[in-house]
């Protein structure tokens, strides 16, 4: 049986390197018939609005009962006794404040902190970019 097998392998190795040399690549392209694809240099332009440079802030629970309820069924934060739209966070001076990715105070009213776009979004919005429930 193992003769049979050693047989059969190198029969398949016999026509796998008969079939690799038919395989050629194409020849380059001749320079003189190359075209460029635009006849206009592309224009170079700095960016708008600068990124900025977010630290990493400690996240701090959410405490109490005060915690936003939104209308797509998430529910907000409760920091320092008052309604957040985003997340508890230490800030430079190790004190707790509400944030949204960087916005201070966190988001407005009938928004929430999405984290996916970590930016606010509409409070209807389904995260995930679900589609509503039927």
């Amino acid at each position: 049986m193992n003769r049979v097998c050693a047989t059969a392998i190198g029969f398949l190795m016999v026509s796998a390197m008969g079939i690799v040399p038919g395989c050629s690549r194409r020849p380059p392209a001749d320079k003189e018939k190359v075209q460029a694809v635009s006849e206009q240099r592309p224009r170079l332009e700095p960016h708008t609005i600068p990124a900025r440079v977010q630290l990493n802030q400690p996240p701090v629970a959410s405490q109490g009962d005060c915690a936003p309820r939104y209308k797509n069924g998430l529910t907000g934060t409760c920091i320092n006794n008052q309604v957040c739209r985003g997340f508890g966070v230490l800030n430079e001076k190790k004190a707790v404040e509400c944030s949204c990715y960087g916005i201070a105070g966190g988001c407005q009213a009938g928004q929430r902190c999405d984290a996916i776009r970590k930016s606010c979004v509409p409070e209807e919005e389904l995260p995930f970019e679900r589609a509503p429930a039927p």
